[in-house]
C-alpha cells in the first residue's frame, strides 16, 4: 500500500505541475521586456484655462475709472474681471460664499471683496494669475458693506449690529476704532438703529463720513473729534445715499419710491421728497403702492444739469396702472445685448397689470424735469456709473452707466441723446440659448477663421448702413478699455462651433484665452408653422401645388408635444469643405459656406427610417441586447477590431419575420409623414451658411391611415414620430451623407438628392443581403469591408 500511495503522489505531484506551468505560460505578458515610462498619470492634471460666458448668478459690481476695468461678483464665490475686448480674467475665493460687494483699490492693482461668510479678502490683481494677499475674519458681527476712499489706507466695514469697523489697507487689521451703533444715535434715541446700509465719505471734508442705516436713520461722523456733527431720520427705510461734489447736501432713497434730499445744515427735515414715476410733481396719497428704490446717484457734469440715476421705484403689482398723460416725457428703450426674445419670463412678475413694468426690470434716467424709463429684458442686479474721475470732490462727467443683469451686462451711452447702448464685444450670450450640442475644432485651416470674421463684419456694415432701422447701438468705441491683451502666436487656429436649443448655430474663434464670436446661423429660418403655412396658401406667395408637394403630409404632433424641436442634438463639420450637417430631432440641415448673396430655393428630402417589426431589433441577437457594449465586445478581434466575420459568426440568422429595410423604402415619399414644415419658395440669403438639402425623417402614411381606421380616438394621438436621430456622419469628397437612428441608418447622396441605402440595424448586423432605396429591382446589394467600417462608425 505505501508503494502505491507513493506512486499516486508522483502522479498527482506531475498533474499540479503541468497545470502550474500551463497557467504561467497562458498568464505570460504580451511583451518579454517592461517598458521604462517616463510620463505617468501623475505628470498629467485637469486644469480649466479660461470661463466662457456670462458670470452664474451675479450679485454685485465695481468699476476702477482710471484703469477702466470692471468687477463682478458672483453668488458662488467667483470674480470676473473684464477689461478691453479679450482680458478676461476668472479668481476664486477659498470658499463658495456668495459675494456682497467689491471695492477697487483705484489704480493701485488691488480690490477688496466682502463675502457672505463675513470674510473681507485683499486681492492683488498687478500680476498674471491674481491672489489673496490677506484676508479678515469677523465672527461676533456679520459684514453689510464696505467703503475705500480714494487713496486712503482705511477700510471702512459696516455690520448688521450697527457698528463700523476701520481695517488698515497694509496691515489688513482692524484697529481699536470702532464707531458703536449706540454712540452715532441721540440721546433721546432708545431704540436700535438697524444695520448698516451705507458709508460714504464727505467729498469736501475727508474727515466726515456718513452712515446710513436700515431703518432710515443717518448719522454724519467726525472721524477726528469722534463724535457726531449732525444726525437725519427718515420714516421710511433706507436703501440707498449719495453725496453731491460740493458735500453739503446729498440724496436717499427709501422705500415707497421716494428719494429725497437733505442740507447739512438743516438736518431736521429733508429739503424735498419726489416720488419720481408718480403722475405729479407732488407725493401723491398713494405713494405706499409704488416700490423702493434700491439704488441711486447723483452725477454732477460741467455742461448741463446733473444726472440722477435709480433702479426702481416703479408702481407696486397691485396698483393702479400708470397714468399716460404724466407730465414728464417718458420713454421707454429695450435693453439688451441679445435679441429681446432671450427675457426670461419666469422673472417678471405674473401679478403685474398690463402696461406695467417691474421696477426690478427698469433703470430711471433723471436730468432736470426729462424722465427717461429703460426696459430691461432680466432682471436688474445693480448698475454703476462710468466717469472720468475717480474724485466725488469734483464734477465727474459720466459718459456710460454699467447696468448688472440676472443674465446679461449693458452699457448706456449717457452722452448720446436716445441713451443708446454699446454693443457688448464679450461672448456673454453664449448661453442666451441653452447649448445643446459643441463641436472643437483644433489645427483649422488658415483661411477658415478669416472667412467667418470678413463674412460677419461684412454683415454688420451692411445693417449699420441702412437708414430703415432705428440707431440701436452707440456709435462710440467700447467704453471698457483695460488690461493688456498679448496676440495669440501659436501657428494653428481653434474654432468651436455651438448648437443651441433655439435651433441657432454659433461659432466662435477659441485660439486666445476668451471666445470671440465670429458667425451664427440660425436652422429655425428654414422652418414654419401650420399658421404661416396657411397664409402663405391664401397670399399666394408660394403655389398651393408646391406647397402640398411639401408640407401636405405635415402633422404637428411634433410641434406640439417637444419643448424645443428645432435644437441642434448633433453636428458634424468638414474644415476643407466648409460644409456643416445639423441634426435636430427628426430632420437634419445641410449648410454651405458661400461668400456670395443668392436667391435660392430650399432642396428638401423625406427619408423613411420606420421599419418592419422593431419589436424583435432586441431579440434577434442571442447575446442579449444588440446595442450593448457587451455584445459589441464579442464582436471584436484580439486587436481590437470589427470585422465582417465577426458579425456573421455572432450573430444569429434574421427571420424575414424581423425588422426588414427592404419594408422600410416601399413607400414613396409623398405617402411619408413628416413633423417639421418647410418655407416654401426662394429666399434670398445673405453672404455666410446658405441651405444646401434638408431631410425629414417620416414614418410610412399608410400605416397611418389604417391606425385611424381601427381607432376611435383624436388623429393625432395615433401618429408617433419617428425614433430621434442619434448620429450622423458626412464625405464632402464623396457627397454623402449619413443619419444614424436607434432602428437604422440611410446614406444619402445629397448632390444628386438621392437615397442611396435605408437598413435597420438588425439587417445589417446580420450580414445578409441590403436592398438599396434607390432601386426598384430586388437585386442584393453586398457591403465591402470598408463599407461595413464606414456604417459600424455610427454605434
Amino acid at each position: 500500500m505505501a508503494a502505491k500511495s507513493k506512486r499516486l503522489l508522483k502522479v498527482i505531484d506531475g498533474i499540479r505541475s503541468w497545470n502550474i506551468s500551463s497557467s504561467q505560460q497562458n498568464t505570460s505578458p504580451k511583451y518579454a521586456f517592461e517598458i521604462d515610462e517616463y510620463l505617468k498619470s501623475e505628470h498629467f492634471q485637469v486644469g480649466r484655462i479660461s470661463v466662457h460666458g456670462f458670470p452664474y448668478k451675479p450679485t454685485c459690481i465695481a468699476f476702477d475709472p482710471v484703469q477702466r476695468i470692471v468687477a463682478v461678483g458672483t453668488k458662488s464665490g467667483s470674480i470676473r474681471i473684464f477689461g478691453r475686448p479679450g482680458v478676461d480674467c476668472c479668481i476664486y475665493h477659498p470658499s463658495a460664499s456668495p459675494v456682497i460687494q467689491i471695492i477697487f483699490l483705484i489704480n493701485e492693482g488691488g480690490l477688496v471683496s466682502i463675502c457672505s461668510d463675513d470674510i473681507a479678502h485683499l486681492w492683488n490683481i498687478r500680476q498674471k494669475n491674481p491672489e489673496i494677499v490677506h484676508s479678515l475674519q469677523f465672527k461676533r458681527e456679520h459684514l453689510t458693506c464696505g467703503h475705500l476712499p480714494v487713496g486712503s489706507s482705511w477700510l471702512y466695514l459696516g455690520t448688521d449690529k450697527g457698528n463700523v469697523n476701520f481695517v488698515s489697507v497694509q496691515r489688513f487689521a482692524t484697529s481699536g476704532y470702532v464707531i458703536n451703533w449706540n454712540k452715532a444715535i441721540d440721546l433721546s434715541q432708545s431704540s436700535h438703529p438697524g444695520k448698516v446700509i451705507q458709508i460714504a465719505e464727505n467729498p469736501q471734508d475727508p474727515n466726515k463720513i456718513l452712515i446710513g442705516y436700515s431703518s432710515g436713520f443717518l448719522v454724519l461722523w467726525d472721524l477726528k473729534t469722534k463724535q457726531a456733527d449732525a444726525r437725519f431720520k427718515h420714516t421710511d427705510s433706507l436703501f440707498s445715499m449719495v453725496w453731491h461734489w460740493d458735500g453739503k447736501s446729498f440724496l436717499t432713497s427709501h422705500n415707497h419710491g421716494l428719494i429725497a434730499t437733505w442740507l447739512i445744515r438743516q438736518p431736521q427735515r429733508p429739503v424735498s421728497i419726489i416720488c419720481p414715476h408718480a403722475p405729479g410733481e407732488v407725493v401723491p396719497d398713494d405713494y405706499t403702492f409704488y416700490e423702493p428704490i434700491r439704488l441711486v446717484e447723483w452725477l454732477p457734469t460741467r455742461n448741463g444739469e446733473p444726472f440722477i440715476i435709480f433702479s426702481g421705484g416703479g408702481r407696486s403689482s397691485g396698483a393702479q396702472a400708470i397714468d399716460n398723460t404724466t407730465q414728464s416725457s417718458m420713454a421707454n428703450a429695450n435693453l439688451s445685448s441679445t435679441s429681446s426674445n432671450n427675457s426670461d419670463p419666469s422673472e417678471i412678475d405674473p401679478n403685474l397689470s398690463p402696461g406695467i413694468v417691474s421696477s426690478s426690470h427698469m433703470l430711471t434716467i433723471k436730468r432736470g424735469k426729462k424722465l427717461v424709463v429703460l426696459q430691461l429684458d432680466h432682471k436688474l442686479v445693480q448698475f454703476v456709473a462710468l466717469s472720468s474721475s475717480p474724485y466725488a470732490s469734483e464734477t465727474m462727467d459720466p459718459y456710460a452707466v454699467a447696468i448688472l443683469l440676472q443674465e446679461d451686462f449693458v452699457v448706456i451711452d449717457l452722452l448720446s441723446p436716445n441713451y443708446a447702448t454699446f454693443e457688448n464685444p464679450y461672448p456673454m450670450d453664449l448661453h442666451s440659448s441653452p447649448v445643446t450640442s459643441c463641436l472643437y475644432l483644433v489645427d483649422c485651416p488658415g483661411d477658415l477663421v478669416p472667412a467667418f470674421y470678413s463674412v460677419s463684419s461684412r454683415r454688420h456694415r451692411t445693417q449699420s448702413g441702412t437708414d430703415t432701422e432705428p440707431e440701436v447701438f452707440s456709435n462710440r468705441e467700447w467704453p471698457i478699455t483695460g488690461g493688456e491683451w498679448h496676440l495669440n502666436n501659436q501657428p494653428f487656429s481653434e474654432l468651436i462651433i455651438t448648437g443651441h436649443a433655439d435651433g441657432s448655430v454659433r461659432f466662435w474663434d477659441a485660439s486666445d484665452v476668451s471666445l470671440s464670436p465670429l458667425y451664427k446661423f440660425r436652422t429655425s429660418k428654414l422652418f414654419g408653422n401650420p399658421s404661416t403655412t396657411s397664409s402663405r396658401i391664401e397670399t399666394g406667395s408660394t403655389s398651393p401645388s408646391d406647397t402640398k408637394d411639401l408640407n401636405a403630409n405635415y402633422s404637428n404632433i411634433l410641434l406640439e408635444t417637444e419643448n424645443d424641436p428645432f435644437a441642434i442634438r448633433l453636428m458634424y463639420f468638414c474644415p476643407d469643405s466648409r460644409k456643416l450637417l445639423t441634426a435636430s430631432s427628426t430632420h437634419t440641415c445641410l449648410l454651405h459656406f458661400s461668400r456670395r448673396e443668392i436667391n435660392l430655393e430650399t432642396s428638401v428630402m423625406d427619408v423613411n427610417m420606420t421599419y418592419d417589426g422593431l419589436n424583435d431589433i432586441g431579440l434577434s441577437c442571442s447575446g442579449g441586447d444588440a446595442f450593448s457594449d457587451d455584445h459589441w465586445s464579442t464582436l471584436e478581434t484580439p486587436s481590437g477590431n470589427t470585422t465582417k466575420d465577426g458579425i456573421q459568426q455572432s450573430l444569429p440568422h434574421v427571420s424575414s419575420g424581423s425588422a426588414s429595410s427592404y419594408q422600410s423604402v416601399s413607400p414613396t415619399e409623398r405617402d411619408l409623414r413628416v413633423f417639421v414644415p418647410i418655407y416654401q419658395g426662394s429666399h434670398h440669403w445673405p453672404p455666410g451658411y446658405q441651405p444646401l438639402l434638408i431631410c425629414r425623417v417620416g414614418i410610412p402614411g399608410l400605416s397611418f391611415e389604417s391606425n385611424l381606421r381601427s381607432s376611435t380616438t383624436p388623429a393625432y394621438s395615433c401618429l408617433i414620430p419617428p425614433p430621434s436621430i442619434t448620429a450622423i456622419s458626412m464625405s464632402s469628397a464623396f457627397g454623402l451623407m449619413a443619419i444614424g437612428s436607434e432602428f437604422g441608418i440611410a446614406i444619402i447622396d445629397y448632390i444628386h438628392k438621392f437615397c442611396l441605402v435605408s437598413v435597420s440595424s438588425s439587417d445589417l448586423l446580420s450580414g445578409g443581403p441590403v436592398h438599396p432605396t434607390g432601386s426598384s429591382t430586388t437585386s442584393d446589394v453586398k457591403f465591402n469591408d470598408q463599407s461595413i467600417k464606414f456604417l459600424l462608425s455610427f454605434r
